[in-house]
């Protein structure tokens, strides 16, 4: 067999001919071995740090203030801390238990949003300023 892998013979193949180059030195294969486990190295780190910022990620989603729409008043409203502060008032005033708005049924959130308008922010919540 030559260098480049083709028979000795002509054209035709010998048997225990092979195509590709059978012995490689001891150093190739050490050489081989560590760039296999430098990928698998860098693949792990990324999965690592992927499996990391996930829940950072989803955490930071639920922080975002929710829009909702009032159908009724052709408005949005934005659902924050303040938002959350006078809901709790509304069910106190209607003497109902806490359910997370979005949970609540349609009808029922339209009752909030028709009192939400009936007592802005200026008189549910006073300001001070020194």
């Amino acid at each position: 067999m030559t260098k480049r892998g083709q028979p000795v013979a002509g054209n035709r193949r010998l048997p225990g001919d092979s195509l590709r180059l059978d012995r490689r030195p001891a150093a190739c294969l050490l050489v081989v071995e560590v760039n296999n486990m430098h990928r698998f190295l860098i693949v792990s780190g990324f999965l690592l740090g992927a499996a990391w910022l996930v829940p950072v990620a989803a955490r930071a989603q639920d922080h975002q203030d929710k829009r909702y729409y009032d159908r009724s008043g052709h408005d949005y409203h934005t659902w924050n801390g303040q938002e959350d502060k006078a809901y709790r008032l509304y069910l106190g005033e209607q003497h109902r238990e806490y359910v997370e708005f979005p949970k609540v049924k349609r009808n029922q959130q339209t009752e909030y949003f028709k009192w939400r308008h009936e007592h802005p922010d200026h008189v549910l919540f006073k300001v001070e300023v020194k």
